[in-house]
């Protein structure tokens, strides 16, 4: 079977970019962390073994994702107004190229493991679509064998009805759901601290882009 993962990535910008963790974190600083982010996220979709395609915004910020994946790594812009069409666009792209089951995923769930992106595509053998929760009541990842319309019938994206809205959505279309493990993104000072925690002594925090820069920065932190 054909696979791909779908990576939905917004290049890093300061001050346009995870601001919600500002001004805990500077401009420049969520930046950095951001880019962590895409680069480790990258990974773990490429430990899949699935082809990976990377869809990014905003347009003219190409360079931006090329200068932190390589040259070699598939680039598209995302389509289309709101992140439900971006979404559908993106994935009905994914079944046009001749992939039978395809996984979206952020860049801003560092602790998503290629097993649970695999535990995706297993979930795929028995149902039409899979989510991936996450505690604040949206999702960090979806998964479809086919387009599936009924999973942007969303009124509004970033609300912690997100997740239980597509699932009713798709039910009622008569579609199959199933979910896999939640997961945390990272949204929140609170989120960035929970993380850091979670790390702590574990190989993460020195095997990835993230864990480094995180250990880095709340050294600097208690020295100063």
């Amino acid at each position: 079977m054909r696979r791909a993962v779908i990576l939905f990535a917004r290049a890093p910008v300061p001050g346009a970019t995870k601001t919600r963790l500002m001004p805990f974190l500077t401009g420049e600083e969520c930046a950095a962390l951001h880019s962590c982010f895409i680069r480790d996220m990258y990974d773990t979709c490429a430990g899949t073994g699935a082809d990976v395609l990377v869809y990014y915004t905003p347009e003219e910020r190409r360079d931006t994702l090329e200068r932190l994946l390589g040259r070699g790594v598939p680039l598209a812009a995302q389509r289309g107004d709101g992140l439900g069409r971006r979404m559908d666009a993106a994935f009905r792209e994914a079944f046009d190229q001749g992939y039978e089951a395809a996984v979206l995923v952020g860049t801003d769930i560092p602790q998503l493991t290629a097993g649970a992106i695999e535990d995706a595509f297993a979930a795929l053998a028995g149902s039409d679509v899979v989510l991936g929760p996450t505690a604040d009541g949206g999702y960090y990842l979806i998964g479809m064998t086919r387009p599936q319309p009924a999973a942007w019938e969303v009124r509004r994206y970033g609300t912690g009805t997100v997740f239980d809205e597509t699932a009713s959505h798709l039910r009622r279309a008569g579609v199959r759901v199933a979910a896999i493990t939640p997961c945390r993104d990272v949204d929140t000072p609170e989120d960035l601290r929970a993380l850091y925690s979670a790390w702590a002594g574990t190989p993460a925090m020195e095997a990835t882009h993230t864990g480094r820069w995180l250990a880095e920065k709340f050294a600097e932190r208690r020295e100063g």
